[in-house]
């Protein structure tokens, strides 16, 4: 990774800073690690000075009183003093709470190691006087000896045990002293990195790139004599050069074009009235869409632009092997036959063919057989192309010798594209015109019971409870139901500017189904007294593509409205699941159900809204099933493939 490149000197600076908090971090963990052990060491070393006043006290009191209970403690104490000792001399374990061990570090400062030897000789006198006062009878001349060297001992040590807590307190101190240091010089350290890094991206990046945005501007104003030449890393260095190489090819290009420019307005008027002409007659045949008209309009079209004495169009039937007539312009006469062979010559050269070719003469071996002989002198062909397909040809005849230019030949060329367009868009037209009138017949009918017909059910029930409601003075509740019509109106529109914008081909919305759903229940539950229960196993959002979306949708609302309306149900769950390869979402009541064999007919048809269901499951890929029986309740699933 070279170094002169934005992208190496950006990766340094991230892993300085990486490093840099990582450094911080250690170093903070370390030091709330280190002042947790201090404040444990400077307690445990504070308890010495305790442990040994409550010695020297029982100590005191053995001589006189002879309790076992005072030798108890005291041989208490000196276990645990003797115990912490040497683990603030050594290391190890030292006694905490009672039946609890602590772990500690031996202590790395040299004063605090003398001062703890000291300690540790002085103890020895001390532990030796309290093992000679619980081992000889309390009566006895060792004991009061003892005691007294107790009392003599103890001010010493606790003297000494001071000094270790504030030598111990000040080892502390200094440690955080010294992790203030470190904390400052760390944040001095990224202040500097950041400044470093703000100096970089303003070197390598910022004046780089304003300096190319005004060289940009530049070009964009018309200066494309003013080289660019920009200085700053490898990226704006290759900027620089790929925007003076376009600076270069746009000025060549330029000049190029004014060069152009002075021979092409000759031209250009040459061709205009040709493309004036080209233009009306494909505005013509491309205003309707049935075939008869079409093929009239390209023959008559054909003979008024290249003056020809006869036009006729041939198209290839169904099997491919014959040409057959289907128009023509001329007089009477002019065809001998209303079709012939597409194998053999000349039909095959012409449909081979990418272009017109000129059948009177040379290019073309022999002529076409359903033209009289008399309009043969001078022949033009024209192959009918829809993308690589060829649909038939087109041609016209004269008995005039060089009847037709070179300018003719490709005159018809572009007459037959244009002609190829449209009458294929129009038996593309006629054929999906049923199909397509079927489809959204399909459509209208399903978005209206789902959409406006249901607004419309439910506007008119709160209609009726608003009549009744103010015959009978409840004027409250009207009011209530009321703003409910205003929400079911807002939902209504809502619906139609969506089915108008899915008719208007605009982008749909890419939304999550789960959200969708929740939509449609909570819209649900507003609606009925049945309690109305929502969940979904799968985590990840579910984004569908509009269509599939829709159709899932509008299956659950119709299964949500028959719950509602005619089971009669406590309880409502809906539920989506995946099972191996497969969304399903089930719609499930405890009402009182029905049987699926009997549900009612009209005009010898299933019911209207189980149809539409169905054909939205099969619009998915899916399938639906219902599961119900009277009194046990009804079970609606919708299963569709899951697509990666």
């Amino acid at each position: 990774m070279k170094m002169h490149s934005i992208r190496a000197r950006l990766v340094l600076l991230l892993i300085a800073f990486a490093a840099l908090a990582a450094v911080v971090f250690g170093t903070t963990f370390w030091s709330l690690e280190t002042q947790k052990q201090d404040a444990l060491v400077i307690n445990l070393a504070g308890r010495q000075r305790m442990l040994l006043q409550q010695m020297q006290r029982e100590a005191a009191q053995i001589p006189q009183s002879g309790h076992l209970f005072f030798a108890s403690s005291l041989r208490e104490a000196a276990t645990v003093f003797e115990q912490t000792l040497n683990a603030l001399q050594h290391g190890g374990l030292a006694p905490d709470q009672p039946g609890q061990f602590v772990q500690i570090q031996p202590a790395a400062n040299p004063q605090i190691q003398a001062g703890l030897e000291n300690l540790q000789t002085d103890w020895a006198q001390f532990s030796q006087a309290v093992d000679g006062l619980l081992n000889f009878p309390s009566a006895s001349e060792r004991v009061a000896q003892n005691s007294q060297t107790i009392d003599r001992l103890a001010p010493s040590l606790l003297a000494q045990t001071d000094a270790l807590v504030r030598q111990y307190e000040n080892d502390a101190e200094a440690k955080i002293a010294r992790l203030r240091l470190v904390q400052a010089a760390f944040l001095l350290g990224a202040i500097l990195l950041l400044g470093f890094g703000n100096l970089v991206v303003t070197r390598s990046v910022t004046q780089p790139l304003q300096n190319l945005e005004h060289s940009a501007n530049q070009i964009k104003a018309g200066d494309l004599n003013t080289p660019i030449s920009v200085d700053g890393s490898s990226e704006v260095a290759l900027l620089s050069d790929t925007l003076e190489r376009m600076r270069l090819e746009l000025k060549n290009l330029r000049d190029e074009l004014l060069q152009w420019n002075e021979h092409l307005e000759q031209r250009v008027a040459q061709r205009t009235n040709e493309l004036e002409a080209l233009n009306q007659v494909s505005s013509e045949i491309a205003s309707r869409l049935e075939l008869p008209y079409v093929l009239n309009s390209v023959v008559a079209r054909t003979s008024q632009l290249l003056e020809a004495e006869t036009v006729f169009l041939c198209m290839l039937d169904e099997s491919g092997a014959r040409m057959r007539l289907q128009a023509t312009r001329g007089p009477e006469g002019t065809i001998q036959a209303t079709s012939t062979s597409a194998c053999r010559l000349p039909v095959s050269q012409v449909l081979n063919s990418d272009m017109a070719l000129n059948c009177g003469a040379d290019d073309c071996r022999g002529a076409c057989q359903i033209l009289h002989p008399l309009y043969r002198t001078s022949q033009l062909v024209a192959p009918l192309r829809s993308g690589q397909n060829i649909i038939g040809a087109l041609c016209v005849g004269s008995q005039k010798a060089g009847a037709f230019s070179a300018e003719a030949e490709a005159l018809l060329t572009r007459l037959a594209v244009i002609a190829a367009i449209a009458i294929e868009n129009a038996r593309l037209y006629a054929q999906a015109e049923l199909a397509a009138s079927v489809e959204e017949r399909q459509c209208i009918a399903a978005e209206i019971h789902d959409g406006l017909a249901q607004t419309l059910s439910y506007l008119q029930l709160l209609a009726d409870q608003i009549t009744q409601n103010v015959q009978t003075d409840q004027n409250q509740e009207a009011l209530r139901q009321l703003n409910l019509i205003q929400t079911a109106l807002d939902r209504a529109l809502a619906d139609t500017r969506r089915a108008l914008t899915r008719l208007q081909a605009q982008a749909p919305l890419r939304e999550v189904l789960q959200d969708q759903i929740g939509l449609l229940v909570e819209e649900a539950s507003s609606r009925t007294n049945a309690s109305l229960e929502w969940s979904s196993a799968q985590a990840a959002p579910i984004v569908l593509p509009h269509q599939d979306n829709e159709q899932i949708l509008r299956v659950a609302q119709e299964a949500l409205n028959n719950a509602r309306k005619h089971s009669r149900a406590a309880h409502i769950t809906v539920c989506l699941e995946v099972r191996d390869r497969e969304y399903a979402l089930t719609v499930q009541d405890d009402g009182q159900g029905f049987d699926p064999e009997g549900i009612p007919r009209a005009n010898g048809h299933n019911h209207f809204g189980l149809k539409i269901m169905q054909a939205r499951a099969a619009r998915v890929g899916g399938r639906l099933s219902i599961d119900s029986r009277a009194g046990r309740g009804t079970r609606v699933t919708l299963i569709w493939p899951k697509v990666d």
